[in-house]
């Protein structure tokens, strides 16, 4: 053999050795995802069992439901914004500094460039607020458009907040599959 060919092997072995490592890790982070999604479908089951449960559940517990099905970034939620004057609607990151005198430069600098960052995490008082149909921002005035889960009721069909969460008592119903 060639001394080039004791290089290629040497080579060749080095590069199998970093796989099988790579393939370790790999398969160490599928599992812990296996593990969380077994953890998030148990959740979803033990919600869904209680939702049909013959007793109306809490408002936490649909809350719980709704983030467990749902899942997005934790530390940033999106917040809809409309301008009157251009037509022009969007979203943009829930963020504590907005529109502060002196520290939001948004007109000038994009969120995701700002440096007086101080974005809004997902919580379930916000989750809530969704579902309901508030604007965080003006708690007293109702949405017209909100984003969620919208079971197949004559309630829902009509438009408005969910109807699940905007009665305490209303008991979560199960979607019309036909």
């Amino acid at each position: 053999m060639a001394a080039d060919d004791h290089a290629e092997i040497a080579s060749l072995k080095k590069r199998l050795a970093e796989l099988d490592v790579e393939r370790e890790g790999l398969l160490a982070s599928l599992e812990q995802l296996q593990q969380r999604n077994n953890v998030e479908a148990k959740l979803s089951s033990q919600a869904l069992n209680a939702a049909s449960a013959a007793t109306a559940p809490s408002n936490a517990e649909k809350v719980m439901l709704f983030r467990s099905l749902f899942r997005g970034r934790d530390n940033v939620f999106p917040q809809r914004w409309e301008n009157s004057n251009s037509g022009k609607s969007g979203y943009s990151p829930a963020c504590h500094n907005e529109w502060v005198r002196g520290v939001c430069e948004k007109s000038r600098v994009k969120c995701s460039h700002c440096p007086n960052q101080a974005f809004i995490p997902v919580a379930d008082d916000i989750a809530r607020s969704h579902l309901q149909g508030r604007d965080l921002a003006n708690p007293k005035r109702t949405l017209k458009f909100v984003a969620g889960v919208y079971l197949n009721t004559r309630e829902t069909l009509k438009g408005g907040p969910c109807p699940t969460l905007s009665k305490p008592s209303a008991p979560i119903r199960k979607p019309n599959v036909s």
